[in-house]
């Protein structure tokens, strides 16, 4: 589902992590992280002037509240994603008025 959105020269950044060019390759890295995660929750938030969500998760059926995990700056043109950035800092959550957990 996700390539569908991505346009062919799409680009994820992680930094300082890699740098992942094109609809394909940035789904096959993220299926085996996303099927890490457990129970997932996203939040829009603006971000850098443009589109953003902030990323909670728990293990699956635990019950716990949901913790923050990252932050996603979503670049989008009319052809479709053209970058995601994607900042595995939970400490930044709070910088952006958002909450420590979700229920």
């Amino acid at each position: 589902a996700l390539t569908s959105l991505l346009r062919e020269d799409a680009r994820l950044t992680m930094p300082p992590g890699p740098i992942v060019t094109g609809s394909q390759a940035i789904a096959d890295f993220l299926r085996p992280i996303w099927a890490q995660l457990g129970e997932v929750k996203v939040l829009p938030v603006p971000m850098f002037g443009g589109l953003g969500f902030a990323a909670y998760t728990r293990p699956p059926g635990s019950g716990e509240p949901f913790t923050p995990v990252a932050l996603q700056h979503v670049e989008v043109n009319a052809d479709g994603l053209v970058a995601l950035h994607s900042y595995l800092r939970p400490q930044l959550f709070a910088a952006f008025g958002l909450p420590a957990t979700l229920a």
